[in-house]
């Protein structure tokens, strides 16, 4: 009953925020030092219980299920294999409800989106807000940090960059640059808020402001409480001392952001590489994921040896029949299976595998799925 009415406060606060409100966030992130690389580390013994399917033919996803003993340990592993270079194929991060706060359960964003596959997405702050770079079909909606590695697909190519997301507002050939995008305001700061972001900007505090659409200011001044954001427009937020220009309505307002993304393009920041170029880097600990020592339940993207991409959920914490696995365990699994590039998603009671019409795997809190802020999605056409 506890974790029922936990469960129901939670997602009437997702909800609820997804309208209105003020977020005062408490990150879930601490500082952890970067993971101790050791290339010349060898791989434990693993054996595969279960062979690797034979594909189906004209299909491109592939779904394996399969057993693997590491360290006297079985653990069920569940493997998704995309061919990114069918043009069929669209592989995409989700926001739940389309935007930058709430949340739902994978089966709820499946079903909504009509997805063919999908898992569980990376690392968030308190309300669902994405912990770095989120860009679907070219747009950015959350900022990269610059300090972990993003993967990005465009055009069928799957590649792995550092990201940071600069934002600039020009007026009368004047930039202004901005220090938060999509992102809670701080004090005294700049901001630009899409209408990814929300229904307003989730501010109550006296600011100046300007609203565009379509490139022209369409209202300005000072506010106290949450202005409303226009569908396919921007809420800027402005230093105190920002004097507005008489002629402010008639004038031409342009906010880049760098890099920018080709249409089409897909992009997600994770924590730091778990394995590179086919070396493990998995260390004692890892940003984001934290102790790499405990038998835990995991999520992780990448890219295979012959240039697809791969999505893996380790089902964990459910002795006799998948324990879960260490950080170092989990990158000898990714090799042995034939992956070169990888880092983890979100994991513990959040990782989850849609495939087909449910989920395959077996969440550790009972088999029950956690509600989440995002997921990556596979869709055919």
């Amino acid at each position: 009953m506890t974790a029922l009415l936990l469960l129901l406060s939670l997602l009437f606060v997702s909800c609820k925020g997804q309208e209105e409100g003020i977020v005062s966030e408490k990150p879930v992130f601490s500082e952890l030092p970067y993971a101790t690389l050791e290339p010349t580390r060898t791989p434990l013994p693993i054996t595969t219980i279960l062979p690797a399917p034979t594909p189906e033919e004209d299909v491109p996803v592939e779904f394996s299920e399969r057993t693997f003993t590491i360290n006297g340990r079985e653990n069920r592993i569940f493997v998704l294999k995309i061919d990114t270079t069918d043009s069929r194929v669209r592989v995409v991060p989700y926001l739940s409800f389309n935007k930058i706060y709430g949340y739902e359960t994978l089966s709820d964003m499946m079903e909504k989106t009509g997805a063919y596959a999908g898992v569980n997405s990376g690392f968030f702050f308190e309300y669902g807000r994405p912990s770095g770079l989120v860009v679907i079909d070219g747009e950015t909606i959350s900022p990269g940090t610059g300090r972990f590695e993003s993967i990005v697909i465009s055009n069928g190519d799957i590649r792995f960059e550092t990201i940071e997301t600069k934002v600039t507002l020009e007026i009368e050939n004047k930039q202004i640059e901005i220090k938060s995008f999509n992102q809670p305001l701080e004090a005294g700061g700049t901001a630009v808020y899409s209408s990814r972001y929300g229904n307003t900007d989730r501010i109550a505090e006296f600011r100046k402001y300007m609203v565009i659409k379509s490139n022209t200011v369409v209202d300005y001044g000072t506010a106290s409480s949450p202005l409303g954001i226009p569908e396919g427009g921007y809420v800027v937020v402005l230093p105190d001392e920002y004097a507005f220009p008489e002629n402010l309505k008639d004038l031409t307002i342009s906010i880049s952001i760098t890099p920018s993304f080709e249409e089409g393009t897909m992009a997600y920041e994770g924590a730091s590489m778990l394995i590179e170029n086919g070396i493990s880097l998995a260390g004692d600990v890892m940003p984001w994921v934290g102790n790499l020592n405990h038998y835990d339940p995991r999520t992780c993207i990448g890219k295979f040896s012959d240039g697809s991409l791969g999505l893996v959920v380790i089902d964990g914490r459910q002795e006799g029949y998948s324990s879960g696995t260490t950080g170092r365990e989990t990158a000898d699994i990714l090799l042995e299976l034939g992956f070169t590039d990888a880092f983890m998603l979100d994991g513990g009671a959040s990782s989850a595998m849609y495939f087909e019409s449910g989920i395959v795997n077996s969440p550790s809190d009972m088999g029950i799925e956690r509600i989440l802020a995002g997921a990556i999605l596979v869709t055919i056409e």
